[in-house]
């Protein structure tokens, strides 16, 4: 075989490793479950309106929190709309710096969220 030959198939074979390397890991962060803790008695409207007399971060992420799991754990995709909508909210308050979502974050739960508010369309 050609030196050029074993070159070529060398740098294909590192083509198709690196490939199958993302692939995989794209995979494997999309499985990860959605675990924010169980919100199921927990009420939109009460929190939306908590959140409308404060305006503070947390009570928007509070608001959030309740409208994933709805969105996530129960299937509502009725709520996408008020996720994209909210979601959008607090990432314009992150970018202006109004709030810092890492010390807001305890658990982990800010991550997950934003990657349903993502998932939604929301910039």
């Amino acid at each position: 075989m050609k030196k050029s030959t074993v070159y070529v198939v060398f740098i294909l074979m590192l083509v198709l490793l690196a490939a199958v390397t993302w692939i995989a890991g794209v995979k494997r962060e999309s499985e990860r479950p959605f675990d924010i803790g169980d919100l199921s008695g927990a009420d939109p409207a009460e929190a939306e309106k908590a959140w409308q007399e404060s305006g503070s971060a947390e009570d928007l992420v509070s608001l959030l929190k309740i409208l994933c799991y709805r969105y996530k754990i129960e299937g509502d995709g009725s709520v996408v709309p008020d996720i994209r909508n909210y979601g959008q909210k607090l990432l314009d308050m992150a970018k202006d710096r109004t709030a810092d979502l890492e010390k807001m974050d305890e658990n982990g739960d800010i991550l997950q969220i934003l990657n349903v508010i993502r998932s939604t369309g929301a910039k």
